[in-house]
């Protein structure tokens, strides 16, 4: 069992990592209005809490490549963007666009908690 979260975290931060996601450090690095942009919350010393975002953003990719190429993983400078998305703490999703938050789902929370109001935001707007 514990073999298997490891596997399935590893594969995870794997995908994260290989992928063109950027990581947002500084806070003057902009989020792109002109596109919906997915912003993830990660909070590297609590990863564990982090698996259904994990598994939310596997999924995701396969459905909307495009959405989680242009995702923005925040680590650093994050109380700054979690008080802008009036977030209560990471780990965190955010589905912006135009200068609105179209979705936004905290803490810890089960993987379809994350998918669905994120799918149904990404297909409204497409």
């Amino acid at each position: 069992m514990m073999k298997g979260m490891l596997l399935l975290l590893f594969s995870a931060l794997f995908i994260l990592t290989s992928s063109s996601c950027s990581k947002a450090e500084s806070p003057d690095q902009e989020i792109n209005e002109d596109i919906q942009q997915i912003l993830f919350f990660s909070d590297e010393a609590n990863y564990r809490q982090e698996v259904a975002y994990y598994d939310a953003i596997i999924e995701l990719k396969q459905k909307y490549p495009e959405a989680i190429k242009n995702m923005k993983i925040i680590y650093e400078n994050k109380k700054q963007y979690l008080d802008q998305f009036e977030l209560e703490r990471s780990p965190a999703m955010v589905l912006v666009y135009e200068d609105q938050t179209l979705v936004k789902v905290d803490g810890i929370v089960k993987k379809d908690q994350i998918i669905e109001p994120i799918e149904n935001a990404l297909e409204q707007y497409e």
